[in-house]
């Protein structure tokens, strides 16, 4: 508070206060369910992602969207994760998908 105040004497700043955002009506549509690939490419993924393999991660995503298209919304938050190099959190998904199958 100290640093606010040096800056505002300093700067000769006014402060406005805002209204709070107001919250986001929940969506009653409930997301649609997770289909995971089947076990054989998962497995594959498992493995690239343990090594951090990551051109070879998007690669098999590839692969598994195209011969699995049900399983786009799986693909897609993995591609998301891979982007940001969230191999642990990769692996974390992929050890629920493997005791969801």
């Amino acid at each position: 508070s100290e640093l606010l105040d040096w800056l505002t004497l300093r700067l000769s700043l006014t402060w406005r206060e805002s209204a709070a955002p107001a919250p986001a009506l929940a969506s009653t549509a409930r997301p649609a369910a997770l289909v995971y690939p089947e076990r054989q490419s998962l497995d594959a993924l498992r493995e690239l992602v343990g090594l951090g393999y990551y051109r070879g991660i998007l690669n098999q995503l590839d692969a598994i969207e195209a011969q699995q298209p049900q399983s786009a919304a799986f693909v897609a938050d993995m591609r998301g994760l891979a982007r940001q190099f969230q191999f642990e959190a990769m692996g974390r998904r992929l050890n629920e998908a493997a005791h969801e199958n």
